[in-house]
Order: structure tokens, then C-alpha cells, then sequence
């Protein structure tokens, strides 16, 4: 079994059509093809039911797909270290939570270390990083990690909703409004179902997904509201933040180290970060 056999499955089997394939990879029709034939050959099972021109992905395929879809990804991080062993002056930083009140964080201390360079993921499986920005719940802390900022969660509407011109707003008042939450399993969901059980509210939810810029283009066409925590999702154009009367709606940010030695560019960074993070004026109008 070739890496690249494996490669040109993971493509074919993205796109569920060889020629697509190809032309992604740069590679011939044939190419793709035989390596797929090869791999099958090997593991002896079909990895696609193929009519026609079309392939689609059997049980035994998709079951491959998903078990190397993260191993090939990882390798392809191992090579990316690789090439970067040279250089000193790059910082590896895992991005779990507040994405966008960290690119800020990065934009400033590079305009003063421009010749530091940053490698940023978002991925919880991830164990190859310097620093990591991860997000618990109020009463949780990490141990072996510096707490960064406890954050208000407040309510996000439409600059053009009925609710924009508000500054505070009771659960009560929300009952009939649409909902849109993340998914189970994240610490904002953990929250929110939380406080709700807590004060008795069932929110009522139209969508529920796992991507932030979604969560963001739907408040902002007023598809529905969302909880929104104050610094860290940063502020869109058409997006209004309202206080919720009830409180306890928070969360907390923590930024981790490796175990090993950091670079004296990512303790710096890291000292940079806890003193911009305290820095914010946390009482400034929402």
C-alpha cells in the first residue's frame, strides 16, 4: 500500500468521480484508476460501486475514508513540520476558540515581530502545537493552563430585528423567537442547554449546525438569534448584542502550553496575549 494510492482514494472519493479527481490531483485518468484498482486489490474488497462514469463510495470505502482522511491530514502536518525545522521563528497555534479575537491578537504582535511567522489549526485532535485557545465552562478550569479572559455570552439579533434597539432582554421575551445552536457536544451548547434547563426556558430552535460562520450569516439576515459570546466572535456589521437580564451565561477562555520547551518567539507571544487579553475594556457599550 503507496501513500499515494491512498491519496488518490481520499480525492476520488471526495469528489465521487474520477476525471474530477485527475484534474485535482494533475494527474492522469489512468492514474487515479490503477492506484484505485491497486488499493482494492490489496485490502481485497471494492472501495467504490461504480454505473457508469459514476463512483460512489461502498460501505467498505467510506469506512476507509473516515479512518484516514485524519492520518493522511496529521502526515501532511509531520511533512509540514519538516520543512519548518529551520525556522526558529514559528509559532504552531491551535485556534479550538475565538478565532477571530486571536487573528487580532496575531495581527498585533506580528506588527511588532514582523519576522514571526504563525501556523494556525482549529482542530481538537491535534497534539502538535505550542499554544492552544480553548474555551470551559465557568465552574471548569485547566490545571496546567493560564485563564484568559471569562467572557459574557449575550444574545445576537439581526441590526434590523425588532430586538436591536434593546439593551437587555428576558428569556420570557424570547419565547417565540427562532433559535440557531451550535451542536451538541460544544462548550457554547453545553451552556446554553445548561442555563436554559436551569431557568426553565426551551428555546426553539430552527438550525442547528457546527460551522460559526453559519451561526453568523444566518443572525446577520435575520434567520434567527443566537448566543453570542462578546469578544471572542468579534462584531458583524448587521449583528446587534443584547444582554440576557437572567446572567450566568459566561464562559471562560484558557490558553495552553505544550509540555515541552516553548521558543523564546512563542513565550513571548503567549505573554503578549494574557496582557492584551486583560487589557480589553470589558466595559465598554455592546
Amino acid at each position: 500500500m503507496e501513500l499515494y494510492q491512498l491519496k488518490y482514494f481520499l480525492c476520488a472519493a471526495r469528489y465521487e468521480n474520477i476525471s474530477k479527481a485527475a484534474q485535482v490531483l494533475r494527474v492522469t485518468q489512468p492514474s487515479v484508476s490503477k492506484a484505485i484498482m491497486a488499493l482494492e486489490k490489496e485490502l481485497q474488497t471494492e472501495l467504490f460501486v461504480r454505473s457508469g462514469k459514476r463512483i460512489v463510495l461502498s460501505y467498505a470505502g467510506r469506512t476507509l475514508r473516515d479512518r484516514m482522511m485524519p492520518v493522511i491530514a496529521e502526515m501532511d502536518d509531520i511533512f509540514g513540520d519538516l520543512h519548518r525545522l529551520e525556522d526558529k521563528k514559528t509559532i504552531k497555534l491551535n485556534l479550538i476558540s475565538a478565532n477571530l479575537l486571536m487573528s487580532e491578537a496575531i495581527a498585533r504582535f506580528r506588527a511588532l515581530e514582523p519576522d514571526v511567522n504563525f501556523v494556525v489549526t482549529d482542530r481538537k485532535e491535534k497534539r502538535d502545537w505550542d499554544l492552544t485557545i480553548c474555551s470551559s465552562l465557568p465552574e471548569l478550569s485547566y490545571s496546567h493552563g493560564t485563564a484568559l479572559l471569562e467572557e459574557e455570552i449575550c444574545l445576537a439579533c439581526a441590526g434590523n430585528s425588532r430586538l436591536a434597539g434593546r439593551k437587555e432582554i428576558s428569556l420570557e421575551e424570547l419565547k417565540d423567537e427562532t433559535f440557531v445552536l451550535l451542536l451538541p457536544g460544544t462548550v457554547m451548547r453545553e451552556i446554553a442547554d445548561r442555563r436554559f434547563r436551569e431557568l426553565g426556558f426551551i428555546p426553539r430552535t430552527g438550525v442547528e449546525c457546527d460551522a460559526l460562520p453559519m451561526v453568523w450569516g444566518l443572525v446577520e439576515q435575520n434567520a434567527g438569534v443566537a448566543l453570542w459570546p462578546r469578544y471572542s466572535w468579534g462584531k458583524h456589521g448587521n449583528v446587534h448584542l443584547v444582554r440576557l437580564q437572567e446572567g450566568g451565561f459566561t464562559r471562560t477562555l484558557y490558553m495552553l502550553k505544550k509540555e515541552k520547551e516553548l521558543s523564546a518567539e512563542a513565550e513571548r507571544f503567549a505573554a503578549f496575549t494574557v496582557d492584551w487579553m486583560k487589557q480589553l475594556d470589558r466595559n465598554r457599550e455592546i
